[in-house]
C-alpha cells in the first residue's frame, strides 16, 4: 500500500479527531478563502472505493509540451453527522476527495474541480489537514463547478489535503472530477442529486398494472377449479 492509500485508509479517524471545524458556505458564482472543516461520524455511502484503493489518472499535455502528470485519487461520499445543511440531521451528504501526485511527473497540479453542482442546493467548502498534505488557498464556484485552487501547487510525490464538500443533498449521482495544471485530466466523480419521485399518473398506471395482473390470476384460478 502506497504512502497516498495509508492515508486516506485512516481518514475517518483522522478527521474526526482534528481541529476545529470552520463551515464556509459557498453561493454560485462564489470565492471563499479556504479554511479547515471538520466532520463528524462519518458513514460511507458511495464512492470510487470504499476499500479506499485509489484509482490512477494521467494528463494528456497540449500540443507542443512536454510537461504532464500523473497520481491517483479517491472520492468517496459519506453521511456526515456534523452536517446540517439539510432537513434530516445526519442525512446530508458530505464529498471528500484526496489526490496525489506521482513522484513520477513532470508538472504540479494547481487546481482539482468537481461538478456539476446545481444550485438548488446548500454547499459549505474547506479542507481537512489531518494528513499532512496540500492545503487548497481558495475555492471557486464557477457556473457549477467548485473548484479548488492551489498557490503551493500539489508537486511531484505530494498530495492534497482532504477536500471537503458538505451538501444539503441526501442522494447523489455520477459527476466529473479534474486535475489541472498546463493540463488536464478528467475522471469519474460525484455530485448530489435529488431522489426521482414517481409522477402520480405513473403510480396511476402501476396501480392499474397490479390489478389487472390479480384480476387475470383470480380467472385462471377459477378456469381450473
Amino acid at each position: 500500500m502506497n504512502r497516498f492509500s495509508r492515508l486516506f485508509a485512516t481518514s475517518a479517524l483522522a478527521l474526526a479527531a482534528c481541529g476545529a471545524a470552520s463551515a464556509t458556505p459557498i453561493a454560485a458564482g462564489g470565492t471563499v478563502t479556504a479554511a479547515p472543516i471538520t466532520p463528524g461520524s462519518l458513514t460511507f455511502v458511495g464512492g470510487t472505493s470504499q476499500a479506499n484503493v485509489p484509482t490512477a489518472f494521467t494528463s494528456q499535455a497540449p500540443a507542443g509540451m512536454s510537461s504532464t502528470f500523473s497520481g491517483n485519487y479517491i472520492e468517496n461520499v459519506f453521511r456526515d453527522s456534523s452536517n446540517t445543511l439539510c432537513a434530516t440531521a445526519g442525512q446530508c451528504l458530505t464529498f471528500i476527495i484526496q489526490v496525489n501526485n506521482s513522484s513520477s511527473s513532470t508538472d504540479a497540479i494547481e487546481r482539482v474541480s468537481t461538478g456539476p453542482f446545481t444550485s438548488m442546493f446548500t454547499y459549505n467548502v474547506g479542507y481537512n489537514s489531518s494528513n499532512g498534505g496540500i492545503a487548497p488557498t481558495t475555492i471557486t464556484d464557477t457556473a457549477g463547478t467548485i473548484a479548488f485552487n492551489f498557490t503551493n501547487a500539489i508537486g511531484k510525490g505530494a498530495s492534497s489535503d482532504y477536500l471537503l464538500i458538505q451538501t444539503s443533498a441526501t442522494n447523489f449521482t455520477a459527476g466529473n472530477l479534474s486535475f489541472q495544471d498546463n493540463q488536464t485530466a478528467t475522471v469519474a466523480g460525484f455530485i448530489p442529486s435529488v431522489a426521482v419521485t414517481p409522477e402520480p399518473s405513473s403510480l396511476v398506471l402501476l396501480g392499474t398494472g397490479f390489478i389487472g395482473a390479480a384480476t387475470t390470476m383470480l380467472r385462471r384460478r377459477k378456469l381450473t377449479a
